[in-house]
């Protein structure tokens, strides 16, 4: 780690110069080797800060790309959270219309039993109407035969 040569000169000069002056010496000369290693150190510690700031830009960069991903996420996610509200909606729906279907059919059954328990009445009725008819109709016919049979007196 080298020295700035005319930092040092000049800081040099600027001592001598002070020393003249004033009568006081500003720094002694081993000082100035120990501000040598100081700036050494300071350059040290401005190339290290460099880098941690160019880590931070690198840092901060990723975050934003970070975040803009995050933000694109909970998009895609409202919009999937929106298409499967609509779809429940609509499954609600088709599950309204089923079950209405399905009462309707339960009533078309009941009606259709009803209907068919009705026309078994009547037809049960109509063959207890078609059997009595035929008994009358035998016992006229059996009077008929036996009025034919006898003959008839005159008078």
């Amino acid at each position: 780690m080298g020295v700035d040569s005319s930092a040092s000169q000049e800081l040099r000069r600027f001592c001598v110069a002070f020393r003249q002056f004033t009568g006081r010496t500003l720094f002694k000369p081993t000082s100035f080797v120990k501000m040598a290693g100081v700036t050494s150190r300071a350059t040290e510690i401005e190339r290290r800060a460099d880098e941690l700031r160019a880590d931070l830009e690198r840092a901060n960069l990723v975050a934003d790309q970070a975040r803009t991903s995050l933000a694109e996420a909970q998009n895609t996610a409202r919009a999937a959270a929106a298409e499967r509200d609509q779809v429940r909606t609509e499954l609600v729906k088709v599950q309204a219309v089923a079950e209405a279907a399905e009462q309707a059919h339960q009533e078309q059954r009941k009606t259709i039993a009803a209907e068919a328990l009705r026309q078994a009445e009547r037809l049960t009725a109509t063959q207890g109407e078609r059997d009595q008819a035929r008994e009358e109709a035998a016992t006229l016919r059996g009077r008929l035969e036996a009025l034919a049979s006898h003959p008839r007196s005159k008078t």
